[in-house]
């Protein structure tokens, strides 16, 4: 980048990305916290509508609303040339893609964890939610 002008304003995004950083940090950290499976999910559910609130309630920069406007117009324009079906296939298809990556990312993340906890390791879980709060913050900076 070679001006300053390229880079997200940390001002209008330090209060979201410190929110992301701080839900997945938490998100992750909670097996050390809570053993009760059924309350874990009910948290990380609260975590990740608390996030997604977060986001939306985010103001955006004008040039940011025309910007996705614009892509969002082109994109209309594009799939208004496919055929329905195909169109709906290739949502359904992008969403269970989407949803086995994440459950099997996710299982691997715990799995791992509860390795690491197995062989003594203490704050298993709460050491990767560390890092994985890391990128989650850096995600909320280009926001």
């Amino acid at each position: 980048m070679t001006s300053n002008d390229q880079l997200p304003d940390l001002r209008r995004n330090l209060p979201l990305t410190l929110g992301i950083g701080a839900g997945t940090f938490a998100y992750y950290a909670l097996p050390d916290v809570v053993r009760s499976r059924t309350a874990r999910g009910l948290l990380k559910t609260g975590l990740v509508a608390g996030m997604t609130a977060a986001y939306f309630a985010t103001d955006l920069s004008k040039e940011n609303q025309e910007a996705c406007e614009e892509a969002s117009n082109g994109v209309m324009d594009r799939l208004s040339e496919v055929p329905m079906p195909l169109v709906a296939t290739g949502i359904i298809g992008s969403l269970a893609a989407s949803i086995a990556v994440t459950v099997w990312v996710e299982k691997s993340i715990f799995a791992r964890g509860e390795r690491r906890r197995a062989a003594g390791v203490r704050g298993a879980h709460t050491r990767q939610a560390i890092g994985l709060g890391v990128l989650g913050a850096l995600a909320g900076v280009g926001l």
